[in-house]
């Protein structure tokens, strides 16, 4: 069994892949506003909504790049939704890189890579985005950070950096991570490198007017008819409608109802059951509010080793002081204490011995209710390394007996071609003492 948990500052977050010499740290609040930005755009059309873009600013310094800024990428989606960059595109990218250098709220700051979502397909780097990432990103040190968006799913990111040897792995990240709301980031004051806002318009608009298409012209996908303008109502009251007389109950009805002790206490149970299901209405909100998220527990095996994730995002993950793991690797039970910066760091390895592991995570912290979630994985079976190394001595054993046996038939057929050979040497001298002297 073998550990093995990443470091987890509370401001940033650490993303290391063992083939690369470097480090990449992004902070959370652009994290929580990069996601932000890629919900608008998911957001803006049904059926995967439009893909966007941003350029990743901050600094490269002692092997870590660091993510502290961002600004978003014009694209005018000239092929569809998916964030793919034409010529003008890539043009006006390389004209904001330049931009970025002279502005004075970015002193300090050089651009470190790009940003761009997936929602239509998976997380991979593409050959158009690579082609893109060599022209306008050169350095080694410059990355590509891709954000899958998916209905019904959590949000899956990953980086992709280039190689020592200058090969970038595009299948694929070398590890992702899920991103999850942190509306928290938003509360915190406002960075002074962070771009401006845009100010509500406050003249009101007028509704647009839909454009009359010929027959049997198709509109494009960006040509979405207008959203019709809500109606606001006018500022004058209408009047209070009258109120409906009251009239008493008839009294034969009156006279049926209980009277004396029984009626009283008809009345303080109908009063309690009103009291109650008042207070359910007012702090149903509240009750809906002390749910926690989940911590989104899986296991991934990479090459027989199971590596246990969760959502290191999360309110339960980010403030757990302690946590456990209990592991059942069929049959065989395992107790994993885990201190504070394990229980934060979202990811443990784990060297299964069978089939079927069942893994339950508690992550506690003070003044909080355990938050507990419960995982089962269920794979190939795994060979022991005795085993593996027996069945490498067997097949060693039998290449030596065929060769033992191979080298056994060779000499019997030279012991035999020898023999044939003495009798013909003594054929031979026997004719030469029989025959007549010269």
């Amino acid at each position: 069994m073998a550990l093995r948990v990443p470091r987890q500052e509370e401001e940033f977050g650490n993303w290391r892949a063992e083939p690369h010499p470097f480090t990449i740290e992004y902070s959370f609040m652009v994290l929580e506003e990069l996601r932000l930005h890629a919900e608008e755009g998911f957001q803006k059309i049904p059926h995967g909504g439009l893909e966007v873009g941003a350029l990743l600013l901050g600094t490269f310094e002692g092997g870590a790049v660091r993510i502290l800024e961002w600004r978003a990428i014009e694209c005018e989606h000239a092929g569809g939704p998916g964030f793919v960059l034409s010529e003008k595109d890539q043009a006006g990218l390389a004209d904001q890189i330049q931009d970025c250098a002279s502005a004075p709220e970015l002193r300090g700051l050089i651009p470190v890579g790009w940003f761009h979502t997936h929602t239509r397909s998976g997380l991979f780097f593409s050959p158009e985005d690579r082609a893109v990432h060599q022209r306008l990103f050169p350095e080694r040190w410059q990355i590509a950070m891709v954000l899958r968006l998916a209905k019904d799913q959590p949000p899956l990111a990953g980086f992709f950096v280039t190689e020592p040897d200058g090969h970038m792995r595009c299948e694929s990240s070398y590890m992702e991570f899920g991103v999850r709301a942190n509306p928290t980031m938003l509360l915190r004051p406002r960075r002074a490198s962070a771009a401006p806002r845009p100010e509500p318009d406050a003249k009101p608009q007028t509704p647009p007017q839909h454009e009359r298409r010929p027959m049997g012209v198709r509109q494009s996908w960006w040509d979405t008819p207008p959203t019709p303008p809500r109606m606001v109502a006018d500022s004058y009251a209408a009047p209070a409608p009258a109120p409906l007389p009251l009239h008493p109950p008839p009294a034969d009805v009156l006279s049926d109802l209980p009277t004396g002790k029984f009626r009283w206490r008809l009345l303080v149970t109908v009063a309690l059951m009103l009291l109650v299901i008042a207070g359910a209405v007012i702090t149903r909100k509240s009750w809906m509010g002390a749910t926690e998220p989940p911590l989104a527990l899986r296991l991934e095996e990479v090459e027989d080793q199971l590596i246990i994730r969760w959502d290191l995002h999360s309110p339960a993950a980010r403030q757990a002081d302690r946590g456990a793991l209990e592991i059942n690797d069929g049959g065989v039970r395992h107790e994993i204490p885990l201190d504070e910066v394990q229980a934060r760091s979202g990811s443990v390895t784990f060297i299964r011995q069978s089939e079927d592991v069942q893994v339950h995570l508690t992550l506690q912290a003070q003044g909080r209710e355990p938050a507990r979630e419960f995982a089962r994985f269920l794979g190939g079976p795994v060979k022991s390394r005795l085993a593996t190394e027996l069945e490498q001595t067997e097949m060693e054993k039998e290449q030596l007996n065929s060769d033992v046996e191979r080298l056994r038939q060779a000499l019997k057929e030279e012991t035999s071609r020898t023999q044939r050979l003495r009798g013909s040497v003594k054929n031979l001298e026997s004719q030469l003492k029989q025959a007549p002297p010269p």
